[in-house]
């Protein structure tokens, strides 16, 4: 598939797509309005037996999705419309919020989405670092605009593109599986999708979009296949499994990781330092020397415990070994 208009796309999608519901609509373009506007609402009653419950009037300019921009939110959507002065109304208004005057620009009506048990945005990929996740921005609220529109922002969940099973929201694997489904329609790894689910379940498509993702060369990760990325969190899950079982030589049963206790990186190399920094940082304090001048004023021997874990090169602070290296040396364990 190909990207059209936001309401093309969506009624491409309408009869093939097997993740989830696309709402039936009605589209038309600003020049078919202003040729006759009260004919249109007429034949819009006329033709759509869903037109007597609430609607949603929403826009779908030819420059809203563009390949390299995004206007996501730039124009109104008017939301529980009912009758036909409020559908006009609502119509002229979102026209109004258009940029320039295009008359091929597009106005699409659906039926209202009722008893909302949470809705959001989710990214098939890390936007600010280019990462392979998916990043599912949700809200609890009831209303199918609340993250889009900012006005809530109730939690963020990451799953990473090769565990993708590995959530204990029993909704989150249906909503990657119609990402998924979409990744594999239009060929990309790269798209911005909102969503709903209603009150039994059921996984609404509202707009599948590419995703512009805007990263600067010192920020962004280098492309890693899906088993290299797949190698390197099981790293990080052997490390972290290491850290929270009980060690002959530590008091503690486990530790905690942190970046601002003790000689904290979060200051002094910073919490995404480049190699370098974080090398050199080891090697001239965390590794040994820390410990070195602890036992030299006579706290616990801990030379062979290096202070600082780099967990896919993040920093972070064994508390656990910070703890144990500020009980003197004649203190019994």
């Amino acid at each position: 598939m190909k990207f059209q208009s936001k309401a093309q796309t969506l009624q491409t999608l309408r009869s093939g797509l097997r993740s989830a519901t696309v709402l039936p609509q009605c589209c038309f373009t600003v020049l078919q309005w202003n040729d006759d506007p009260d004919a249109l609402i007429e034949l819009f009653f006329t033709q759509h037996d869903w037109a007597i419950s609430n609607l949603v009037v929403r826009s779908s300019a030819m420059a809203e999705d563009a390949g390299n921009e995004s206007l996501a939110g730039h124009f109104e959507s008017i939301l529980n419309v009912r009758g036909r002065r409020d559908l006009k109304r609502a119509i002229t208004a979102v026209i109004a919020s258009f940029y320039g005057d295009n008359p091929s620009d597009q106005v699409f009506i659906q039926p209202m989405l009722q008893n909302v048990a949470r809705s959001g945005v989710v990214f098939t990929k890390e936007p600010s670092t280019n990462s392979p996740y998916y990043v599912i921005n949700y809200s609890q609220c009831g209303s199918t605009e609340s993250v889009t529109s900012g006005a809530a922002n109730d939690a963020l969940i990451y799953v990473a593109k090769c565990s993708q099973g590995a959530s204990q929201e029993q909704w989150v694997p249906k909503l990657i599986a119609l990402c998924a489904e979409l990744e594999a329609k239009f060929c990309s790894d790269s798209l911005d999708i909102e969503f709903a689910f209603d009150q039994l379940g059921e996984l609404y498509l509202f707009q599948v979009r590419v995703l512009i993702i805007n990263v600067s060369p010192n920020n962004a990760l280098s492309p890693v296949s899906p088993q290299a990325h797949q190698k390197l969190l099981q790293r990080v899950k052997s490390s972290i499994e290491r850290l929270t079982k009980p060690h002959p030589y530590l008091n503690g049963a486990r530790s905690v990781l942190g970046v601002m206790p003790d000689w904290n990186p979060a200051e002094i190399i910073g919490i995404r330092p480049h190699p370098l920094a974080l090398s050199l940082y080891k090697e001239l304090v965390t590794n040994s020397t820390w410990a070195y001048q602890r036992n030299n004023y006579g706290y616990k021997q801990l030379r062979s415990f290096p202070l600082l874990v780099s967990l896919a090169g993040l920093p972070y602070i064994d508390v656990r070994v910070s703890f144990n290296s500020f009980i003197p040396v004649d203190i019994p364990d």
